[in-house]
């Protein structure tokens, strides 16, 4: 009874058979991942059936939900008692063959192993990208305070900052952090209930529930979850209905000690038609600005991320590719074209092929929103290092003046604005001492090459000339 052929075509048998009858998303998820390794007579009466499963947790779920119907069908074939029984496999990548692990189902590494597995199907279940967790988050000065929040409400959900509330531009890691944040919670509490969403699913579940008379369960699933993770929450706003929906299921949540976690691309005074007893309870939590990500900290997320895809990214290749994008969505965009020009032009992951891709990659801060005198001061800052406090003052360390004064001079180049407004934005400054700045660094960009290089970098970050 160990003819490879004859079990293949048993477990078609056996897939056929229970597709009639199970629903399509088990076959994926199930018989997909199964298979049919060896039939053993016992005795007389009796035939062992082993099975093929990916880990602990497969055998456990698979036996639960089609073990009785697999018994079933077999007892009708063979007339006799079925046994069944499971052994681990895994692909390793050195051999396209399959090696059978023989391992007992209550060995600590197997324990380990149902630990994770079942976090990783719980997260998938949820919408969560795999990648998306702390481990793979690069920290810098834009976005530590967001990182150590997040921290907490992992570690403590309900008890520090909920709501946590990040906002920030496209691609500056607030989607990540949120997920990264359940990622933790799933593995330490895998019986947490956890709901991920968006704003415009938020709002398409609740008129398709009104619609079908279905709000009581609405509200059951909503009002009754441990955390709440709701990506750009300024969707709801102007919608009168979604937004008394969610005021009560964001009052219910907070009053049952669960955690609410939320982003947005504005902070909520500023979220245009949001109701203010939203914005009031929005602000009442902790609400963190997520900047975008300096020139090291875009270089560090290359390097995290061509690492993940197996590409030997060179340093000098990641800030060669970081000068010219701007945020963490550019960065995927590009390594995956990289990974596709290796994988079907079958390419070299050379200078040349870098130089070929980041040829349509320019950046684009002005067409996504309107430069302001607070976004050049900032990069300026973090370029240099400097706290743009610090940098709007007044203090005279030649570490300092020659970074404002460049601050000075792109403000003037760029937003057209008089020598006056600038001032003000400098410790109210008098506009001769603005004019004094600016000629200053016109000269310096003709005669110094540190600062020429300084400056092209700055606007390269910034998209202006």
């Amino acid at each position: 009874m160990e003819n490879n052929q004859q079990n293949i075509t048993i477990w078609k048998n056996i897939c056929q058979e229970l597709s009639r009858t199970i629903p399509s998303t088990y076959y994926g998820a199930w018989l997909n991942t199964h298979q049919l390794n060896k039939i053993e007579s016992i005795d007389d009466e009796t035939i062992k059936i082993i099975i093929l499963t990916p880990s602990a947790f497969h055998a456990l779920k698979f036996e639960q939900l089609l073990g009785e119907q697999i018994k079933q069908i077999l007892i009708r074939k063979f007339n006799k008692k079925i046994i069944l029984k499971f052994k681990i496999y895994q692909k390793e990548k050195k051999s396209e063959q399959q090696i059978v692990k023989n391992e007992s189902l209550f060995s600590q590494k197997v324990i380990n192993s149902i630990v994770i597995d079942k976090a990783l199907i719980i997260a998938r279940n949820l919408g969560l990208k795999n990648e998306l967790t702390f481990e793979t988050f690069a920290v810098s000065s834009t976005n530590e305070m967001a990182h150590a929040a997040s921290l907490a409400v992992a570690k403590s959900p309900g008890i520090n900052y909920n709501p946590l509330f990040f906002y920030g531009g496209v691609g500056v890691g607030k989607t990540h952090l949120m997920q990264a944040v359940a990622h933790r919670i799933i593995k330490k509490e895998p019986d947490f209930k956890i709901i991920y969403c968006s704003g415009e699913e938020f709002t398409n579940e609740i008129i398709t529930a009104i619609r079908n008379k279905q709000a009581l369960e609405f509200k059951q699933k909503y009002r009754h979850c441990n955390l709440l993770l709701l990506d750009d929450i300024q969707f709801i706003a102007g919608k009168n209905a979604v937004q008394e929906e969610f005021f009560h299921t964001f009052n219910s949540l907070i009053g049952h000690n669960s955690q609410i976690v939320l982003t947005s691309d504005k902070p909520p005074n500023e979220i245009a038609l949001l109701e203010n007893r939203l914005r009031s309870r929005f602000e009442a939590g902790l609400v963190v600005d997520i900047q975008q990500p300096t020139f090291e900290l875009r270089t560090a997320i290359l390097l995290i991320k061509a690492n993940n895809q197996n590409l030997s990214l060179s340093m000098i290749q990641a800030q060669k590719i970081a000068s010219l994008v701007l945020s963490a969505r550019q960065i995927e965009g590009v390594i995956t074209k990289i990974k596709l020009a290796l994988e079907i032009n079958k390419s070299i992951l050379d200078d040349n092929l870098i130089e070929n891709i980041l040829k349509n990659e320019k950046p684009s801060v002005r067409n996504q929103r309107k430069l302001t005198p607070n976004d050049i001061i900032r990069e300026v800052g973090n370029y240099y290092k400097i706290k743009p406090s610090i940098l709007r003052g007044t203090q005279r360390m030649r570490e300092i003046v020659n970074p404002r004064h460049l601050a000075m001079y792109i403000l003037k180049k760029n937003l057209n604005i008089s020598y006056n407004e600038i001032g003000k934005w400098f410790s109210h400054r008098d506009h001769t001492s603005i004019m004094h700045a600016v000629k200053k660094i016109s000269v310096s960009l003709i005669n110094n090459q540190d600062v020429q290089k300084d400056y092209q970098k700055i606007t390269q970050v910034l998209g202006v000339e």
